[in-house]
């Protein structure tokens, strides 16, 4: 839109039905003709300085922006195809949360589990375990360190948030809530049971058992 209309004289040049066709073949599809409406609203303003030089710029950029999405999106596309290649793929993938989005970044992040001694370890390098602090005014505050590998949390902590759509994680996570705990102390104990459970998938090469985890749960 601002590639084709960067300035308030360019956008009233345009009526509501013309303006609403534009947006439909841009695949808007959220009421185009009272969207055209509101921007043609906004447009109405007088005349500004230097309208034109500011106009071939916000259409430069916005230019920019488009061809950088769309790279964006290529580049979305060939991380999801050399993930699917991987002989790990189909057993992350399975775990509930775990999308075609943060499976790539987990085996980006995790590389091998032959790193990591233990569950907890892996646990630790996710920045999943609490770090016990202390000073002169309050001891015993635990708390989450950035210590960590922050991508490989975010990954975790947004397969839990996804996860709580089946049965299983859900009851894991009211149970938490039951027990006292925060909404945010909740989901990292369920990233945290999750990340245990993938990987004893991967060292045994099993996919998730949804009936395993619904008698565990």
């Amino acid at each position: 839109l601002l590639g084709e209309f960067p300035t308030p004289t360019a956008m009233r040049a345009m009526s509501p039905l013309e303006l609403a066709a534009f947006l439909a073949a841009q695949r808007y599809r959220r009421r185009p003709l009272e969207r055209a409406e509101q921007l043609l609203a906004a447009a109405q303003v007088g005349p500004r300085p230097q309208e034109d030089v500011y106009g071939r710029l916000v259409a430069e950029v916005a230019v920019e922006l488009r061809a950088l999405k769309a790279r964006i999106a290529a580049l979305d596309e060939e991380i999801r195809d050399r993930f699917l290649l991987q002989p790990q793929a189909p057993i992350i993938l399975s775990l509930p949360g775990m999308s075609h989005r943060t499976g790539p970044r987990f085996l980006a992040e995790v590389g091998t589990l032959a790193r990591f001694g233990s569950t907890d370890a892996l646990a630790a390098y996710a920045g999943l375990t609490t770090t016990l602090w202390q000073s002169g005014r309050s001891a015993g505050t635990h708390f989450l360190t950035r210590r960590c590998n922050l991508h490989l949390r975010q990954a975790c902590w947004s397969a839990a948030l996804g996860s709580l759509r089946t049965p299983a994680s859900r009851r894991f996570y009211d149970r938490k809530r039951c027990e006292g705990k925060s909404h945010h102390q909740a989901v990292i104990a369920l990233a945290r049971t999750q990340l245990r459970v993938l990987w004893a998938m991967l060292r045994a090469g099993t996919c998730f058992s949804p009936e395993r985890a619904l008698e565990a749960a």
